[in-house]
C-alpha cells in the first residue's frame, strides 16, 4: 500500500530494541547535492553570493558549482588571478578587488572578527559555511550550503 518492501519481517519487529542504527547517507537519506540554503552579506556594499560565484566560475567543486548555480543569472564581474588555498578555499581579485572564500577553521585560526551568533544557528544545522573576506581580512558575508 505505501511502496515499503519488508525482506526480513523479524528484524522490523525487533526495531523498538535497536539501540544504534548506522547507515550511509549520502544518496540513501540525501541527494548528494549541495544547495544554498542562506546568503548573508555583513555590508551593503558587497554582494557575497556573485563575488563568491565568480571566483567559483571554473571550479569543478561540488560547493563552487552550488554557489555558481545559485547565482545565476551572473553579473559581468571581471575576475582574475585565481588560486586554490589548499585545506582552506580560493583567493582572486574580482573587479580589481581582492578577495578570499574560507573555511570556518580559517576564521578562528586567524583570529578574524565575526558574528558568531548568526554563524552558529547555520553550523548547529550541520550546514557547510563559506565566508568572503576582503584583502583587510574583513569577513564580508557568508554562504550556507547543505545537502537537499
Amino acid at each position: 500500500k505505501n511502496g515499503l518492501l519488508i525482506q526480513n519481517r523479524t528484524s522490523l519487529e525487533k526495531i523498538n530494541t535497536i539501540k544504534y542504527a548506522l547507515m550511509d547517507k549520502t544518496g540513501t537519506l540525501t541527494d548528494g547535492e549541495f544547495i544554498v540554503r542562506n546568503v548573508i552579506d555583513f555590508t551593503d556594499e558587497t554582494d557575497t553570493l556573485q563575488i563568491m560565484a565568480a571566483l567559483e566560475g571554473s571550479s569543478t567543486h561540488p560547493i563552487a558549482q552550488s554557489i555558481v548555480a545559485a547565482a545565476k543569472p551572473l553579473e559581468n564581474l571581471k575576475v582574475e588571478a585565481v588560486e586554490n588555498i589548499p585545506g582552506v578555499g580560493i583567493k582572486g581579485q574580482v573587479n580589481q578587488n581582492f578577495y578570499q572564500i574560507v573555511n570556518y577553521k580559517y576564521l578562528r585560526e586567524n583570529q578574524l572578527s565575526y558574528d558568531e551568533q548568526k554563524i552558529a544557528q547555520y553550523l548547529d544545522l550541520g550546514l557547510t559555511v563559506s565566508f568572503l573576506i576582503n584583502e583587510q581580512q574583513d569577513v564580508l558575508g557568508f554562504i550556507a550550503l547543505g545537502d537537499s
